[in-house]
């Protein structure tokens, strides 16, 4: 019997070779897997942490609206823009588009500038009246951003949408009007006067 060293050398080799390399690239698309998942599993979180803040802005505006129309009979007015919860911890955040990543880290802080200019109107100023509109508009704009990048993380990771209607009304359509007519009362304010 004669064996070929040079071909039983080729066949052993080429072969672990090639097992290598299929299990290098099956690790590879696994690796890659998981972190699109665990960013996933993150970004959802995060969804849903800003979609309930945009709708506690909502309730609270509308119960400032509730009780200014019955003399504060119903409803509560406002104190100050609602607090924000923490973000969730998590090694994922790296993991997250920088753009994305950005807007996250941001909020909080751009909460707490938000509430520092409805301040302003009541420990400089002393005005009530002008206190609980800045409240009510800097809780408009920040629900309607924080729906916003609510959706853009569940596009961006291919989450399953939210369906925010309840009977004939919509959360997202109705902040976006709200923070709309804010933005263009602000122009307005903004304008010099003949």
């Amino acid at each position: 019997m004669f064996v070929d060293w040079n071909l039983l050398l080729t066949t052993v080799v080429g072969s672990g070779a090639g097992f290598a390399v299929v299990t290098l690239i099956f690790e590879q698309f696994r690796y890659k897997e998981q972190r699109t998942e665990t960013a996933g599993y993150l970004a959802l979180q995060l969804a849903f942490n800003f979609e309930a803040f945009a709708s506690q802005c909502s309730d609270v505006v509308s119960d400032d609206e509730l009780a200014e129309e019955h003399d504060g009979h119903v409803g509560k007015r406002i104190g100050g823009v609602p607090p924000f919860a923490a973000l969730p911890e998590s090694e994922a955040y790296k993991l997250l588009q920088t753009s994305l990543l950005h807007e996250v880290m941001e909020f909080p802080q751009r909460r707490e500038l938000a509430q520092q200019r409805v301040s302003f109107w009541w420990d400089v100023v002393g005005d009530d009246d002008s206190y609980k509109g800045a409240a009510v508009e800097q809780t408009l704009l920040l629900g309607d951003r924080a729906l916003k990048l609510a959706k853009r993380l569940r596009q961006t990771y291919r989450l399953p949408s939210r369906d925010f209607n309840v009977d004939d009304w919509n959360l997202e359509t109705h902040l976006d009007k709200k923070a709309r007519e804010v933005k263009e009362n602000q122009r307005r304010r903004e304008q010099p006067s003949d």
